[in-house]
């Protein structure tokens, strides 16, 4: 485990990554491999797999920054799928996981009786997962909004320098 910490810190630096990227990632391996291998609470684990349809419209935003094409119509229609994607798939994420640990009277019976490991892990993944989309959703759409009006963190003195 401290050597998993270690490389995520080591290529967090190499290549900007932010820790919430390697941590979700662990905890979701470690969350998958523990629902298997206890063979409980699987439906947390494809209930938030469904974020993961996300990744292709940024991983096409990644490479049209990366080609220069940001002033191209694939930009723009990318970038509007992209946090469209982000909205539809991970925003409904939070009330469905509280809808159905609420009302699944037998989740809480068997996550009283599981394995601490896997239930220490489970609690954290279902909250760290749900924060993390609901914050990353927020800043998808802000930053889809601010392009939108032709905004940017450049002040108005640094605007008109660059004219």
């Amino acid at each position: 485990v401290l050597d998993c910490v270690r490389f995520g810190h080591a290529c967090r630096l190499w290549m900007g990554d932010p820790l919430s990227m390697w941590l979700h990632h662990i905890f979701a391996i470690l969350g998958y491999f523990l629902s298997m291998y206890y063979e409980h609470f699987a439906f947390f684990a494809t209930l938030f797999l469904i974020s993961e349809f996300t990744v292709l419209p940024s991983n096409i935003h990644w490479l049209v920054k990366l080609l220069d094409m940001t002033h191209t119509r694939v930009f723009a229609v990318n970038y509007t799928l992209r946090m469209l994607s982000f909205v539809v798939f991970r925003l409904p994420l939070l009330p469905a996981t509280l809808h159905a640990v609420i009302n699944d009277e037998q989740f809480i019976v068997d996550f009283l009786k599981a394995p601490r490991a896997l239930a220490t892990v489970l609690g954290i993944n279902i909250t760290l997962f749900s924060c993390l989309n609901v914050v990353w959703v927020y800043k998808c759409v802000m930053l889809w909004m601010r392009w939108r009006r032709g905004g940017s963190r450049r002040t108005a003195a640094e605007k008109a320098k660059a004219l």
